[in-house]
């Protein structure tokens, strides 16, 4: 009997050691899985931490991707070359226009003749550029922009090669060129230019308003002089009549004058 007992209670020992072990086994199964959940987010995320757009894209609802279309540079032209600039001053461009220094002559661009380009708007353009004396593009032209309001500036020194960045600009009233220069890696700015062209043209109007004036005294004292002239001219003869009136007179009261000689 007392072995029977002992039998007994060692199966009944082998059998809670298996379920136990049972036990164990399923909730180790359950960790991993749960691991596993816990690690394929983490995973994800860190491809997209690594830069991987493709993953970031697939990662988001299709409904949160958004693409942004950038407006267009507006582009006005027809010319050979293309440029590029921004119109820093604060007024609407409605003209444009282009003239080799040294000359009088702007020339006519019917592309660049009703444009619009805002204040801070940046845009290309291809002017017909005027040529040289040698049938070629200058290195640097006047330009002339015409603005809504009828009011114009022009800007000396526009470069037609080796820069960037190129913006119209002014400050103290006068309109300039700043842009970075690509062959000497500087930046420049075209308002000393400015400066010496406003100083020239204002000596050349003054110089002109002086000889204007020079001429119009010299002119009043020609006719001054020619008045006179004619004024002496009437007066002389006027004194010719009357002295003539006068000897008339003379010859007409003595009855001696022109009467016929009488012979006894």
């Amino acid at each position: 009997m007392s072995e029977w007992i002992v039998y007994e209670g060692k199966k009944m020992r082998l059998l809670l050691i298996s379920l136990l072990m049972a036990v164990l086994a399923v909730g180790a199964l359950g960790c991993t899985a749960e691991a596993a959940q816990i690690e394929e987010p983490m995973v994800e995320a860190a491809a997209v931490e690594e830069g991987d757009v493709t993953a970031e894209l697939e990662a988001a609802p299709a409904e949160e991707i958004m693409l942004v279309e950038e407006d267009p540079i507006p582009f006005f032209g027809n010319g050979e070359r293309t440029f590029r600039a921004t119109n820093s001053i604060d007024m609407t461009i409605n003209r444009i226009q282009f003239m080799v220094p040294g000359s009088d002559d702007w020339a006519e661009d019917d592309a660049l003749a009703n444009i619009t380009v805002v204040y801070g708007e940046t845009f290309e353009f291809a002017p017909n550029l005027p040529l040289d004396d040698s049938g070629n593009i200058a290195d640097t032209y006047d330009m002339r922009l015409v603005f809504m309001d009828g009011t114009e500036k022009v800007l000396a020194g526009f470069p037609t090669a080796n820069f960037s960045g190129l913006e119209f600009t002014i400050d103290d009233d006068i309109a300039f060129f700043t842009f970075f220069d690509s062959h000497y890696h500087q930046s420049v700015s075209t308002k000393p230019i400015e400066q010496i062209r406003i100083a020239e043209e204002e000596a050349r109007i003054e110089a002109e308003r002086v000889a204007e004036e020079q001429r119009r005294a010299e002119e009043e004292a020609r006719r001054a002089a020619e008045a006179a002239r004619q004024q002496r001219a009437r007066n002389n003869a006027n004194s010719n009549n009357n002295n003539q009136q006068r000897a008339r007179a003379a010859n007409t009261a003595d009855p001696c004058i022109d009467e016929p000689l009488i012979r006894p």
